[in-house]
């Protein structure tokens, strides 16, 4: 009877541990979360690159835009090296 007790408690245990995981992503709330833009968008020819590409424009002609943005602007269009999306 006491292990079966036991072994209850202990499964109640992990399972909190598993859930109290999923909500947390394994991040601690002292640790600040860097997020990198979605695309880099050449501001000069409307061309948008993956932020690792290596064909990304200098820097000055950098501007950083998100998924939505390319939706409402059709005018921008994906590099022809990395191809985002």
């Amino acid at each position: 009877m006491l292990i079966n007790v036991l072994y209850k408690v202990g499964y109640l245990l992990c399972l909190l541990s598993l859930l109290n995981s999923l909500t947390s992503c394994g991040t601690r709330n002292d640790e600040p979360i860097i997020e990198s833009p979605a695309y880099i968008l050449n501001k000069n020819t409307l061309v948008y690159h993956d932020p690792d590409c290596k064909y990304l424009p200098a820097e000055k002609n950098q501007v950083e835009i998100e998924y939505a943005d390319i939706e409402h602007n059709p005018e921008y269009r994906p590099c022809g090296h990395c191809k985002p999306e």
